[in-house]
């Protein structure tokens, strides 16, 4: 099947094995999470159905066959440029293994522009690099394929092995595994609406108060000119790891460990000894709410929401950012459409549009539906990776600029605007106690203009607050924004000015302790 007309005809059982190598090899990404996810892995991704080992089993299979039949016909012709065609054919498949090879190895976006940056090692580099490929390709063409194929050969018994297992995991798992929760919602509430949005990456000072004057961010500005605006935050965490669970308990994690699909272990910042706990064991936001009587909906990305604190809601939907697929389902044909373009390196690129798109929609629904009292939204923008092209106003996989984060910034806007448009629609906007903030500034920012300043926003419009209220005195956010949501829900603060009061009165004592 390799080497073509020159070479001893091989047997067809040897072919199918090293097509099916080959194939099982395309699927790496995806075996790595279905097959040999450990604890902390299990943390980052869905939950996996029934209908998502199915897939597998189809697409290495569908594609081994294919590919015995197509390279095996190339390869064999008598033509010789149908035979070169099938060994380059065969070649280009190894794209989906080294695409694996470059995600465990970390090559990303920051890669790209250290890069840039550094021309003159990486252009001599690449160019050297790209010599010898063409080298190899033009003038020794059948040996590297006899290697490639030999290498398939010795790997074949693994693809048996997976297949294997996918097949028992099918078998063992159900077809209906909970990817959301929606729960009956009582009729009446107790408590004060509170809109709570935390925008990945949002960053103080390139967002609001250094902005580049050529960006502009109308639903930041007409928000700002009627909240009270924090100038002098503090910035506990640069990993949404911690940053997160710090903002729901009111703690700061200094260190965060997964540990299990629902275990988050973590370390205190505030505590004497490093003792762990869980984080379904803290009391949260959510929880303490739930307490007052109030309805919860919960949109969120990363953290996997549903499986921590789904008890807690009365809607949840989470979806994984580090895996192949945000959400898993019960559809076998989207499970296996997931799987192939997963496999793709624009993977990441092509699920956060996706996760955009859909959270967008969801928070849009949950923001307008009178019948939640505390709705929380995780919203990926503007962390990377860039998806929006702010000249074209079109989501794109091929932003890789230095600026791109500024594209991502107006898609936030963007998603700010629209979020907004929907609760005035409804008649809801003024009724509703507004905060948006993020868990930190952008990482990347020195990339930029070689500065980063951790502070976070914090804008809070009250209930029926049309006036802007500049809050400069210095608190950190993570120390009390579940508190400040609670009283709010509680109905002990309903203006701008007596939130003011609140946060001076908390910073005095978080300072005394």
């Amino acid at each position: 099947m390799i080497a073509g007309r020159d070479s001893p005809q091989r047997r067809p059982i040897v072919d199918l094995l090293i097509a099916l190598s080959l194939a099982n090899l395309c699927f790496l990404y995806i075996w790595r999470e279905l097959l040999f996810a450990d604890g902390a892995d299990l943390y980052w991704i869905p939950d996996y159905t029934s209908q998502t080992y199915q897939a597998i089993l189809i697409n290495v299979i569908v594609l081994g066959a294919g590919l015995y039949g197509v390279i095996t016909y190339l390869s064999h012709s008598q033509v010789r440029w149908r035979a070169v065609l099938g060994r380059l054919v065969f070649i280009a498949f190894f794209i989906f293994p080294l695409n694996y090879l470059r995600i465990v190895l970390g090559i990303n976006d920051s890669t790209i522009v250290w890069l840039q940056d550094h021309w003159w090692i990486s252009l001599p580099t690449i160019l050297a690099c790209s010599a010898f490929a063409f080298y190899l390709l033009l003038f020794r063409l059948k040996e590297v394929v006899r290697v490639l194929a030999v290498l398939c050969l010795i790997m074949s018994p693994f693809a048996f092995m997976t297949l294997a297992q996918a097949l028992w995991s099918a078998i063992e798992l159900s077809s209906d595994q909970r990817v959301s929760i929606q729960r009956s919602i009582p009729e009446h509430h107790p408590t004060q609406r509170v809109l709570w949005l935390v925008m990945d990456e949002l960053d103080l000072r390139l967002a609001f108060l250094e902005r580049p004057e050529w960006l502009a961010l109308p639903a930041f500005d007409r928000l700002r000119n009627q909240a009270l605006f924090a100038t002098d935050t503090v910035s506990h965490s640069l990993n949404t790891k911690e940053a997160i669970p710090s903002f729901l308990l009111q703690e700061i994690v200094k260190h965060a460990e997964p540990t299990g699909s629902a275990e988050l272990r973590l370390t205190f910042e505030d505590f004497e000894h490093a003792e762990t706990v869980n984080i379904t064991g803290v009391p949260n936001v959510f929880s303490e709410a739930q307490a007052l009587g109030a309805t919860t909906a919960v949109v969120g990305a990363y953290h996997p929401y549903c499986r921590l604190f789904g008890d807690q809601m009365n809607y949840c939907r989470n979806y994984a950012i580090t895996s192949y697929t945000p959400v898993a389902t019960s559809n076998l044909g989207q499970e296996i459409w997931s799987q192939i373009s997963g496999t793709t390196p624009l993977l990441r690129r092509a699920n956060a549009i996706r996760i955009h798109r859909e959270s967008k929609k969801q928070i849009r629904a949950l923001a307008a539906d009178p019948r939640y009292d505390l709705i929380y939204m995780h919203a990926m923008v503007p962390h990377g990776p860039n998806i929006w092209n702010s000249e074209t106003n079109r989501f794109t996989v091929l932003n890789i600029s230095r600026t791109g984060y500024f594209d991502n910034l107006i898609l936030a806007d963007t998603l700010l605007r629209d979020i907004r448009s929907s609760m005035e629609q409804a008649g809801l906007w003024d009724d509703t106690a507004v905060l948006v903030t993020s868990d930190h500034e952008w990482r990347y920012a020195k990339l930029y203009d070689d500065r980063r300043t951790p502070k976070l926003p914090f804008l809070l419009k009250m209930p029926g607050q049309n006036v802007p209220l500049e809050y400069d005195e210095t608190f950190a956010p993570m120390r009390v924004t579940k508190d400040l949501i609670l009283a709010i829900m509680a109905g002990r603060l309903s203006t701008a000015s007596g939130a003011a009061d609140w946060l001076r009165r908390r910073s005095v004592q978080i300072a005394s302790n």
